[in-house]
């Protein structure tokens, strides 16, 4: 599975972005950054395992252009897409979420160490991208 990371979750971000919301608590207000690095990179890789069975079952003529702009919390970017294809984006979404749940976080909490890991992102920060991707290493080997 190894893939450069900054391709990693790519259409993760892309589905999860905008999810959540609300007042939750910050995820540095809740784990050390070691323990928040290693619980985000189990978590993306099991998006990730998601994500590539998705890209899989869907039909070859999609473009990555119209996956890009899918967010799960926005019913109306789906519309574009016949009713298999919303129903297989839909399932994923779900399946994305419970993944984020069932490792303790909010939608919200893994959107905010998304945009943590994220090299172009206003929001980096380096010593949680690089705890990140020494544990993401650690568990594609």
């Amino acid at each position: 599975m190894s893939r450069p990371i900054g391709f990693v979750g790519l259409l993760v971000l892309s589905l999860l972005s905008g999810c959540g919301g609300g007042t939750e608590s910050s995820v540095s207000d809740t784990m050390e950054p070691a323990q928040a690095a290693q619980v985000f990179a189990e978590t993306l890789q099991k998006i990730e395992a998601q994500r590539g069975a998705l890209s899989k079952s869907l039909p070859q003529t999609l473009e990555a252009e119209a996956l890009q702009a899918v967010r799960c919390n926005d019913p109306e970017t789906v519309e574009g897409f016949s009713r298999a294809v919303r129903r297989e984006i839909t399932q994923y979404c779900h399946n994305a979420e419970d993944i984020v749940r069932n490792a303790g976080l909010t939608v919200s909490q893994f959107n905010e160490m998304m945009q943590k890991a994220k090299l172009e992102s206003n929001n980096s920060d380096e010593e949680f991208r690089e705890l990140f991707e020494e544990e993401w290493l650690r568990l594609d080997t």
